[in-house]
């Protein structure tokens, strides 16, 4: 990861105000999935903070764009983990007990 993406992702924890990003464990789900994203598909969900800060608020799913990712574990993790709204998000347990299975 870059310092841009580091100073991306602590802006869209800084500067965006929405119950989707508020402190809470499934803030770290959201944020390991889009680091899981990038480390599946070699390129960032989002292009920008505008981007995200727009598929965020709207009622639409994300669409993560997984569909050549051959890891049907590691696809489900970062499909889960970055819900729009938190409470549909995987729990940190069961992400936990996926990414054992990456290992195996």
């Amino acid at each position: 990861m870059n310092d841009l993406q580091v100073m991306n992702a602590q802006r869209l924890l800084d500067d965006f105000e929405s119950p989707s990003l508020a402190a809470h464990p499934a803030i770290d789900v959201f944020l390991l999935g889009l680091l899981m994203h990038q480390i599946f598909t070699g390129r960032q969900l989002f292009r920008n903070f505008e981007e995200a800060k727009k598929q965020l608020d709207d009622d639409e799913d994300i669409v993560v764009g997984m569909g050549r990712c051959k890891d049907l574990i590691g696809k489900y993790a970062v499909e889960n983990s970055v819900c729009r709204t938190p409470s549909d998000r995987i729990t940190v347990k069961e992400l936990q007990t996926l990414l054992k299975q990456l290992n195996s």
